[in-house]
């Protein structure tokens, strides 16, 4: 068992903007679920694919507290299920949300009380990283344009829902850049001091 706990709203926007790329594909259940690891000491990162796109969230966690972890570290999991009571939960509160991740559940409470149990997959997320490795644009190379996220479906949506933005306020530019024809794609979004990537793939990859 591990468990931890993290600022609501952070948890909120991570899962709502990564969740709108995973797969309802029952064949693949992996596919359904979002991978939640450390990136880095102080980053813990959200992944999300149906296999012809993916987002991946990096939120910054200063605040971040580690409670009972045998190994004393982090250990990514799978988590799955019905996110919409969990997002509802979420989004209403101002405070932070214990996460503990124990056998086949992952339990996220807050402090007033409000408690949904999701699901935790066993088994191993797909290869995500070898598609960025070698789809990453290469500096000089890419062409690069900035959109309004309002036009852009389901990229916008994810965008909008990350910087905390609506159809009429938003600000925050997504950048694209690609390598050319027939490569992934790159959406990026900066908001404060976190990121999301989306990547849209020109064929299934995983």
């Amino acid at each position: 068992m591990q468990s931890f706990t993290l600022d609501s709203q952070k948890l909120y926007t991570a899962l709502a903007s990564v969740g709108i790329s995973r797969s309802d594909d029952k064949l693949r259940p992996l596919l359904n679920a979002v991978l939640v690891e450390m990136e880095s000491p102080d980053v813990l990162r959200f992944v999300a694919t149906d296999s012809f796109r993916m987002a991946i969230a990096d939120i910054k966690v200063d605040n971040i507290a580690f409670e009972c972890s045998e190994n004393k570290s982090f250990e990514p999991f799978n988590l799955a299920g019905d996110f919409k009571p969990l997002l509802a939960m979420l989004k209403t509160d101002k405070q932070s949300s214990r996460v503990i991740v124990d056998g086949s559940n992952v339990i996220v409470s807050t402090k007033n009380g409000a408690q949904v149990v999701v699901d935790r997959l066993e088994g191993t997320f797909p290869g995500y990283r070898d598609i960025v490795k070698h789809a990453t644009v290469q500096e000089g190379l890419a062409e690069e344009v900035a959109f309004n996220p309002a036009y852009m479906g389901d990229i916008g949506k994810a965008a909008m829902l990350f910087s905390g933005e609506t159809r009429k306020n938003t600000k925050t530019p997504v950048r694209f850049s690609s390598n050319g024809k027939n490569k992934p794609g790159r959406f990026l979004v900066v908001s404060n001091d976190d990121t999301l990537e989306q990547w849209l793939m020109p064929t299934r990859v995983l």
